[in-house]
């Protein structure tokens, strides 16, 4: 597998509050100006990757159940494969020569947009993980995340509209949509554990 970076088209301004951490939910990615071999950790998107056909037919092609269906913004198809691929012994590789441009519209330009963008994300890693290593969230930990966000929020704020609220600062603006993530696998792991999470933070 191979693919390199995606810079972004702006159709308006680049907003003042996205965070550099949340780009990849817009699809812009840059993994530096050597070509290398990918760490584990590390991914292609899938606007910008190509694969070797006899890799992705060994490895079983793309799941089914993942990817955009109608308005549901889900996604990692092309990881959960990259990575059935990796296990067979291929490497994925980086080039910053293969350039994607990718075209942002304004509505995913907005705050809105990018926390359901982040929830569906999350969403879509429960399915990634569930199909690999059946690996589960940890409540308290996750419980800290939600609790640390709204703990950086006015007092009247604390509670479930701190979770929707339009922020200015970058930093708040990454903390609520890791919040929102954290809420997402609390939901989907331990759905008896998130309720006590709003009456703490207004207390």
């Amino acid at each position: 597998m191979s693919g390199g970076p995606v810079r972004p088209i702006w159709t308006g301004p680049r907003p003042s509050w996205l965070h550099p951490w949340l780009e990849g939910y817009l699809t812009i990615l840059d993994r530096g100006t050597a070509v290398r071999v990918l760490r584990a950790d590390e991914w292609l998107a899938g606007t910008n990757i190509a694969f070797r056909k006899n890799a992705l037919e060994e490895a079983g092609l793309f799941p089914e159940n993942m990817g955009r269906i109608g308005r549901l913004l889900l996604s990692n198809e092309e990881l959960v494969i990259s990575d059935k691929i990796r296990q067979l012994g291929y490497e994925v590789v980086y080039d910053p020569e293969i350039v994607v441009l990718h075209r942002v519209h304004a509505e995913r330009a907005s705050q809105a947009w990018l926390r359901r963008r982040v929830f569906w994300q999350a969403i879509s890693d429960l399915f990634a993980e569930r199909a690999s290593t059946e690996a589960e969230a940890d409540p308290d930990r996750e419980i800290g995340r939600v609790l640390d966000f709204l703990m950086q929020l006015a007092p009247k704020n604390r509670g479930t509209i701190g979770l929707f609220r339009d922020l200015e600062d970058p930093e708040l603006f990454r903390a609520q949509t890791e919040a929102i993530s954290a809420l997402v696998r609390l939901l989907a792991g331990h759905a008896g554990d998130w309720r006590c999470i709003l009456g703490a933070a207004g207390s």
